[in-house]
């Protein structure tokens, strides 16, 4: 009879086919964690564990466990069974889990089979290198002294990223120590100061965090009258001078306008000389009427209020960006290395003066001008005009085979603005004080280009 092989070849291909299917369900689970194969993190952090789950005969459960940390949360998928499942867990890191800690975040993985893939997510300790910070910090607070003393009534805006542990203010003028606890990851410190004298009194802030980082910050109480500014405009424009310098002794130079760049704000470049060069700020074309310094007592604050008001000193020669608002009262200067026009590429030595007027003859090249030691961006020469008082002088600068030419954007000392590289348009007319040489600084460095003439 054929009947019982075919019996035979049914059941061992049935035997086969539950002998793979029952094989399938003792393959591990796979599990990815987005996370990385360890968790770095700290008491209080905001954790999101992301984990991936895969199983071929579909997941019947997955757990989560972390009984140091009070964490045990279970996905029930028995009437999914996906192959495929996703998690997105979001915990809390107990605040009493301390510093130094090492826990583990054990996932079990239940497939429908049965069978058990578990895994432990090492939780281990994030070093705390981030400094508390005081928030808009400011190194000077003006107070006000009145009726025989002065009251700070402000207060200080403190962070950190994990947890603020005490915040610590010194004054030794008035045998001022206080420490206050601190608790969360901002607070507001206001001390009960009172000064009884006009003085600059120097300070030191300290503020400590939860994991014992320490940052200081050294602040003057300036203690004075009250300042009075004058009235202000939004005025069209602005302009830097050098009060170390006079005026009267130029043809044009001595006024270098700013930009209005907004509402009250004003933006420029400016080249300081020399060592301790001191600015200010007039919006005109006059030492007389508004002028904007900084106060006597308080050199970080910019206002209106000629003959009270102190220029900025700017410590050392060289470039500088210069920015101001005069509404807030704020201004910047911002050292800057300032880069060569393209023009400006082999033609050391061979920049000179021409137009009419002159000594050594009408549209006839002066010697080169001379580079600044040290700075190719700056040039001066001698301008030998021949012409007496009231002659009108005309001026242009050009290399000797009239390849590059560098004219004003205005043709009068009291409307240019700059320089530029030009190979037509219009000369730069002056009128003359007197035959004589007149000296000239035309600076690349600033831009648009900046030309000074003084007076013989």
């Amino acid at each position: 009879m054929r009947t019982l092989p075919v019996i035979r070849t049914l059941l061992f291909h049935m035997i086969l086919l539950m002998a793979s299917c029952e094989e399938k369900t003792y393959l591990p689970a796979g599990l990815s964690v987005e996370n990385g194969s360890e968790i770095k993190t700290f008491a209080g952090d905001n954790v999101t564990l992301k984990l991936t789950v895969s199983d071929e005969v579909g997941i019947e459960k997955i757990i989560l466990d972390c009984k140091n940390w009070h964490i045990l949360k279970e996905y029930d998928l028995s009437g999914q069974k996906p192959v495929v499942f996703n998690i997105s867990y979001p915990f809390i890191v107990p605040e009493t889990a301390g510093m130094n800690f090492s826990e583990k975040m054990k996932v079990d993985v239940v497939n429908v089979g049965g069978i058990h893939t578990i895994r432990e997510i090492p939780l281990n300790y994030l070093p705390d290198n981030t400094l508390p910070e005081l928030i808009n910090y400011n190194p000077e607070l003006e107070i006000t002294y009145e009726e025989g003393s002065g009251v700070f009534s402000g207060s200080f805006n403190l962070a950190d990223d994990r947890g603020l542990k005490s915040v610590r203010l010194e004054i030794d003028e008035i045998s001022f120590d206080e420490t206050k606890t601190l608790k969360g990851k901002t607070a507001t410190y206001t001390p009960a100061l009172t000064f009884t004298s006009i003085a600059n009194y120097n300070a030191t802030l300290t503020i400590t965090d939860i994991s014992d980082n320490s940052r200081e910050y050294a602040i003057t109480f300036i203690v004075m009258v009250t300042e009075v500014e004058n009235p202000i405009s939004d005025y069209p424009g602005m302009f830097i001078v050098n009060t170390g310098e006079s005026p009267a002794n130029y043809i044009v130079g001595y006024y270098q306008p700013l930009q209005r760049t907004n509402p009250y704000e004003y933006w420029g470049y400016f080249y300081a000389p020399e060592n301790n060069t001191k600015i200010a700020f007039v919006p005109t074309q006059s030492l007389d009427g508004d002028y904007f310094g900084v106060s006597p007592y308080v050199s970080t604050k910019l206002f209106n209020n000629n003959g009270y008001v102190v220029p900025i000193n700017i410590a050392a020669k060289g470039y500088y960006s210069i920015w101001i608002d005069i509404q807030n009262q704020v201004y910047t200067v911002t050292a800057y290395t300032p880069a060569a026009p393209a023009e400006f590429a082999g033609l050391a030595g061979s920049i000179c003066m021409v137009g009419t007027g002159y000594t050594y003859g009408d549209w006839v090249m002066s010697p080169a001008m001379t580079y600044e030691a040290s700075n190719d961006l700056r040039i001066s020469g001698n301008l030998s005009v021949a012409l007496d008082a009231g002659g009108t002088v005309s001026l242009c600068f050009s290399t000797p085979d009239w390849a590059h030419i560098w004219r004003p954007d205005k043709d009068s000392p009291s409307q240019v603005t700059g320089w530029w590289h030009s190979p037509g348009g219009i000369m730069f007319y002056f009128e003359s004080v007197g035959a004589g040489n007149y000296p000239v600084t035309f600076d690349a460095g600033i831009s648009p280009i900046w030309v000074t003439i003084s007076k013989p």
